[in-house]
Formats: structure tokens, sequence, C-alpha cells
């Protein structure tokens, strides 16, 4: 999982975590060394380019939501299912909590993925830049299946390359994403040469970490900011009815600020991290500084920000793990310029502290969309066709995948498959017969007698397969014809308040079949005939 993280403890996907063998037991994890030489010290459960340690946890959620697709177990009772939920998921962190990445931690990534000997390499991400090296990565595997996302710009790859989707390389499957009705999700990139097949991208759920958000969207104002310092203040601004500070033009010579009041606790979290978004246009030589303090204390420096990116904003993630503990931040944004040549300001907006929390309480789950949801699905497929036929290779993973797709003729054109993933047609290119287990029959009883009001009865079930009795059906007939129905109780006990005249009564309970494949089968039963 080259991601944002996984959130290991998360309940759904814990069993599945990979642990590395070569850091593992004997005090491995913690022991500072680098037991089995790979370069990396004490990496028992994956590795963090984003923060260069050994605990790639997720800030984002991306990188859980996408893990729990493929591989959230299964049949426990708990949550939900991935396609494949008996799989071994390795944490490998190369995006940041806005999920943001560098190629050269992509591709760091990707190579420790097939050292450690993944058979499978899920990469929900998608980027315009070319790398050769990455490249040289992914084909220096050839047996290893790439798994690449299409992208969501609504763009035709073919012409508007997305990476890795469009490598050239006979172990990289990429994957659209398709809408609740079928055909391309109106996200979606596509691309008739370039991408593969799609998948189901709409409201896709998932697993999530338990996050501490504490998030100001400033669309009511300043809240519980404040201004200060000197030259051209920063203020509230609005844009198409969103909320956001700015700075604007500013003056020579401004050194002015804004800062958060309420102070946040990082008590009892980890992996903390402060996310935000920015728009700069700064002179040459003004520089953004973002801050941190207690309250009451000096304000000590975060990052520093010279660089302009004028027409969009740029999502920011800073690592503040090194505050975690502390109960009273506060944090603030300033503006230096230099007195040399103004810019037109800088805006700020959507500012979060988050932090993964180790306390689920059975709600982390949300829906997701995106070719980031897609690719997963085809993932986890793949690793169900590598259970099936273990020695299988990743062109023959390919191959089962595309040929087994439901065609649909508003994919024709955008994918090169036409088609969208059929995780049992691609199992049955492979020789797969689906099994349908037989039905398994339940024989019932029912007693009808006279009560005070009516009649009444019950119906019980040979081998106590409550469902034959409970809230099921029964019809009353009198002299052969039907004249009342009603449904018994829990307990399959069944009433009806009627005038009862002179004839025959029976109480039927016609046959009932339940589930899909495997069927329950209800056997029909009829009460011995009760003359009045």
């Amino acid at each position: 999982m080259v991601d944002s993280g996984i959130a290991f403890e998360h309940p759904d996907i814990a069993s599945n975590i990979w642990t590395n063998p070569g850091e593992t037991g004997g005090g491995r994890e913690t022991n500072g060394r680098d037991d089995d030489r790979n370069g990396y010290v004490d990496d028992w459960r994956g590795w963090d380019w984003v923060t260069d340690d050994n605990r790639p946890a997720d800030l984002s959620g991306h990188g859980t939501h996408t893990a729990g697709v493929i591989g959230a177990d299964g049949n426990d009772g708990f949550g939900m299912a991935g396609v494949a939920w008996d799989v071994s998921l390795m944490p490998l962190r190369a995006l940041d909590g806005v999920d943001n990445g560098d190629p050269d931690d992509v591709t760091a990534a990707f190579r420790y993925a097939i050292a450690a000997g993944a058979d499978i390499v899920n990469a929900s991400l998608a980027g315009t830049d070319m790398s050769s090296e990455l490249l040289s990565v992914i084909q220096s595997a050839p047996d290893t299946l790439f798994v690449a996302a299409a992208g969501n710009e609504q763009a035709n790859n073919d012409f508007t390359p997305s990476y890795p989707c469009n490598y050239q390389t006979s172990n990289l499957i990429c994957v659209a994403a398709t809408g609740f009705r079928g055909g391309l999700a109106n996200f979606s990139n596509y691309g008739e040469a370039s991408v593969d097949l799609a998948a189901p991208g709409v409201a896709i759920l998932g697993p999530v970490p338990a996050l501490t958000q504490l998030l100001d969207d400033f669309d009511n104002g300043l809240g519980s900011w404040v201004t200060g310092g000197s030259g051209t203040q920063w203020g509230p601004a609005t844009y198409e009815e969103d909320g956001y500070v700015t700075t604007g033009p500013y003056e020579n010579g401004t050194d002015s600020w804004v800062s958060s009041t309420e102070p946040v606790s990082l008590a009892g979290q980890s992996d903390c991290s402060l996310n935000y978004l920015t728009q700069t246009r700064l002179g040459s030589g003004d520089v953004l500084v973002t801050e941190v303090s207690s309250v009451g204390g000096p304000w000590t420096q975060l990052a520093v920000r010279r660089f302009n990116n004028f027409d969009f904003y740029k999502s920011i993630s800073l690592d503040i793990s090194h505050l975690t503990g502390r109960t009273d931040l506060l944090f603030r944004f300033r503006l230096q310029a230099d007195g040399q040549s103004p810019g037109d300001g800088v805006d700020i907006d959507d500012v979060a502290v988050e932090c993964t929390s180790t306390v689920y309480t059975g709600e982390e789950y949300s829906g997701a969309s995106g070719t980031s949801e897609a690719a997963p699905l085809v993932a986890g497929a793949a690793a169900l066709l590598k259970s099936y036929a273990p020695q299988i290779k990743a062109p023959a993973m390919i191959d089962a995948l595309v040929s087994g797709v439901d065609p649909d003729p508003r994919l024709e054109g955008l994918v090169a498959s036409g088609g969208r993933l059929n995780v049992m047609g691609a199992l049955e290119v492979l020789g797969a017969v689906e099994f349908i287990p037989p039905d398994i029959p339940h024989a019932r009883s029912v007693t009808l007698k006279r009560t005070k009001k009516g009649l009444g009865g019950l119906v019980k079930v040979t081998d106590s397969f409550a469902s034959c009795a409970a809230g099921v059906e029964v019809l009353i007939k009198r002299n052969g014809r039907p004249i009342r129905r009603l449904e018994t109780n829990d307990s399959g006990v069944f009433r009806v308040a009627l005038k009862v005249r002179r004839g025959r009564y029976v109480a039927v309970a016609p046959e009932v079949r339940t589930g899909a494949y495997r069927a329950d089968v209800c056997l029909k039963a009829s009460s011995k005939a009760l003359k009045i």
C-alpha cells in the first residue's frame, strides 16, 4: 500500500497488517538496528518516507480507506469486508497529511515493496510528472503487479498523461472509475490506450483512522482568530460563499499575523500534523512564517514559505508530532516583508490539526469517491487471483482482469477493455468454476386450534432453523378456500380473530426460499383439519 500510511490499530485492519520477519521478534522492533540490512532501521511494519521513520501512520485517512477496500477483515461480525479479506497489507507512506507526495518517495516505496516480496502494489495516486527512475523500478519487477489510479481530472490520459497510469509496461494496470448506474464517473480520467478497465468508484465504503480534527474553514469570518503586528493587517474574505483569511496586497515592511486563540490539546494523541491550504503571491525576499506557541509563551517557527503559487491553493502538511502531550498550543501565520518589492498577498484556508488515536468506537468508516477507490477494488481482485493460482505472474493477472470484465457500451472507446471489473469473470478466465452449494431443506409442522376469539396455532421447525418459524406467512383455509393470511410472531405463534362457522379449517405454511445462492428452503407444511 503505497499511500498516506495505514491506521494499523483499526480493528477491521489490524490482523491483516504485514510485519517484516527480519525486524520482528526478540526485541528487534525497537533495538535501533537495521537487523535485515535493507537500509531501514526497525522497519518492522513498513516505512514512512514523509517523516523518515518506522511508523507509517495515516494522517489523511486515504491510505486506511484504500487498504480496507482491499483487505478489511471479513466474516467476523464487525464493520465491513474487503475484496480479499485474508491478505497481508504492507504500509508504505509516501503521501503526507493532505495526500501530496514526492516522486522520489514514491519511487523509494515501490523499491521497498519489491525488495520485501510484495506480489501486488496498489498505487492510488496520480501526477503529471514522468519519472524515468520510477518506470525503471516498475520494470525491474516484471512478476509484480502494479495497480494505478487513472486520476480524477475528467481528462483523457491518452493526450494528457497521468503517472504512474501511463507507464507502458506489461506489469502495470490502470483503473478508471464508474458511477452508481455504470458508465464512467463524471470525475474519472479515461483513455482507450492508457487506461485498462474501470471499477466502481463512487461512495465506496472503507475504514478511516480515529482522527482528532480541529478545523477552521473561516466560512464565518475570523471566529476565534485574532490579528496583529505592523503594516497591512490580515482579515476575513469570501469567494463564492467560501471563507478564508488574507492580507491582500500589502505594504513594504509589513510584519503582521493572524493567530488562533483557542488552545489545542495534543494530550493522549500521536502522529499529529498541522494542515492548511495557502495561496501565496509574495514579493522577492518576503516570507510566510508558520509558528506555534504555548499560551503566554514565545513563538517557535514551524515552517517558512518563500514560494508563489498565484492562482491555486497549495496543500501544506507540517509534522507536529514532537509537540505530542502539550495541552495549550496556539498557531499563527505571519507575513514578513523586507521593504523591497511587496506582492499581492497571502490567503489561508481550512486550518486543521489532525492526530491519530488508538480509541475506536466501531463508527470509523466513511464513503469516498475517486479512482483511488476503484484501483483497490482491482488490487483486491488480483489478490483473489493470486490465492486461486499462487504461481500466476503480473501479465497473466492483467489478462484475466481485462478479459473477465462486464462489457459496458458506455465505456467503449474510454478504456481499453470496454468494461467494468468482474471478479468472478476474472477467476473464470483462469478456469475457476462458481460453486453454488445445494439447497438446505428445513422441515416444518403446523398446528391449528380454536380460541376464544377465533383461531390460533404454532409453526415449528424440525432442526430449529428459526427463520422458518418466525415472521413467516400462514394461510388459513375453510373448506379448501383461503379466507385469511397472517404472520407468525418470533416464537412461531399465530392468532386471528374471526367468526368461526361450521366447516373444515386448515392452516398452511407455504414453501419459502431464502438466499441468492445457497437457499435455505422452508418446506411447505399443513395442519390437520380442524372440524367445526
